[in-house]
């Protein structure tokens, strides 16, 4: 028998260098592991080269990736209308012809609808909240000044009286230096001008900017709806061509569970959203509260963030009311409570029901993570993505289990989770007030 140690041995004609010790594998390992990681923090962010390469690429791909948002945002409703034009065209004996000019239409349709919803926000919303925010930056210093007066007012003959000035003349001081940082010390008006300058220049540049993107990501957005399916029949073919056919399978389950995800909870959230924004500006438009377009764009807009949102957008919200009047703030505090009652238990399941299927605890981990990492587009798609990962560790523990004789355990753990859901489905259906209303017009005609 000939003695490999110390030397290469050779398998299937190539040449190896087996490490004995179990040790040496592991220090070998980690030296890996720690120098790709010192390698790969001095790329991105010492050599300022590198980062400035990438950040280059996905310059230059922003646009293509904005054409692919909208496209995946806007297929639910170009579906929707290429099954009404294939119904117009299914006379036609030409099938290959009916067929494009049914997708042709459903694009141009599906645009339509996105240029004419862009028009309404930018010529009726926008406007609207511009002058309230206008009106409401004027309106600060005198809150303030009132705010003031009222706590000193109260504060007179008392313990706090010296706590309460101190606190106005120190809040005073701290947004004069704010002013001060911002526009200089007022001496120089040539530090202003340059400053004012400055920021326009830079405002101007992120408006070009944004618009270069937003008009180049429609034209993508356009090609990307018409060849949706050729480009989704590519893909698939190189899935199939670079793995095996029981990987590619998995890859493709898993592909489809993503699309479900991500299309049904986003669109919905969406959806759902709007809806909570129009009935808000109704609503405070009967009360009269002030500042009603302000305050439903806001409420809107932070109700597509999941859990956190509703509140997010209703302290700031509340705040702006207060500083015009207490009582109507009371008013306003109520409705939009009632307001994300009637969105959580009767609007939102009806709309998404239970498209993810994450517990409480797993929902709020994924906002607040992806919410640390990416901001508010993290907090907006780390629902759907974590509801993906826990999907591949779940069957990835399944298969694992299956392996080692232990599946029982799992279905044990299923069947507790069924009971525990279905309990939970009866305590709403109790809960719920149209249940309720239908149950109580059903006993009275008895």
């Amino acid at each position: 028998m000939e003695n490999d140690t110390g030397k290469a041995s050779v398998n299937n004609g190539k040449r190896r260098f087996p490490v004995k010790n179990e040790y040496a594998k592991i220090g070998l390992m980690l030296f890996i592991v720690i120098a790709g990681s010192i390698l790969f923090y001095f790329s991105f962010f010492k050599d300022h080269t590198l980062f400035g390469f990438f950040k280059s690429i996905w310059s230059c791909l922003m646009p293509f990736t904005v054409g692919a948002v909208l496209a995946y945002l806007l297929k639910p409703i170009c579906v929707v209308f290429e099954k009404w034009t294939s119904k117009w065209f299914s006379g036609m004996k030409n099938r290959n012809s009916a067929k494009k000019l049914s997708q042709n239409l459903s694009v141009f349709f599906t645009i339509i609808v996105f240029l004419a919803f862009m028009y309404v926000i930018f010529a009726s919303v926008i406007p609207q909240v511009i002058d309230s925010i206008k009106v409401l930056v004027e309106a600060i210093p005198d809150a303030y000044s009132n705010a003031m007066d009222w706590l000193v007012g109260i504060s007179k003959d008392t313990m706090f009286e010296d706590t309460v000035t101190q606190f106005s003349d120190d809040t005073l001081k701290n947004v004069q230096k704010i002013v001060t940082q911002l526009f200089g010390d007022g001496t120089s008006e040539g530090m202003i001008t340059d400053k004012v300058i400055s920021g326009v220049t830079v405002g101007v540049k992120g408006v070009l900017s944004f618009l270069k993107n937003l008009l180049i990501g429609l034209v993508a957005c356009v090609y990307i709806l018409a060849q949706r399916k050729k480009l989704a029949a590519q893909g698939k073919m190189i899935i199939y061509s670079a793995f095996k056919k029981k990987w590619a399978d998995r890859i493709m389950e898993e592909i489809c569970y993503v699309d479900k995800m991500f299309s049904g909870f986003i669109n919905g959230k969406i959806i759902d959203s709007i809806i909570i924004g129009i009935i808000t500006f109704i609503v405070t438009s009967i009360f009269r509260i002030p500042y009603a377009m302000l305050i439903s764009v806001i409420v809107g807009v932070t109700n597509i963030i999941p859990f956190f949102g509703p509140w997010i957008g209703a302290v700031p919200c509340a705040l702006i009311v207060l500083m015009v009047s207490p009582v109507k703030c009371l008013y306003f505090i109520i409705m939009i409570i009632a307001i994300q009652q009637f969105d959580g238990n009767i609007l939102g399941p009806k709309i998404l029901g239970n498209t993810t299927g994450l517990s409480s605890f797993w929902v709020l981990f994924s906002i607040i993570f992806f919410g640390g990492l990416f901001g508010f587009a993290g907090m907006l798609v780390g629902v759907p993505l974590f509801a993906v990962i826990y999907d591949l560790i779940e069957r990835g523990v399944k298969r694992g289990l299956k392996k080692k004789g232990k599946y029982e355990l799992y279905e044990q753990y299923d069947i507790e989770q069924h009971e525990e859901e279905r309990l939970k489905e009866e305590a709403k259906e109790k809960k719920d007030p149209v249940n309720r209303i239908r149950k109580f017009i059903s006993r009275h005609r008895k």
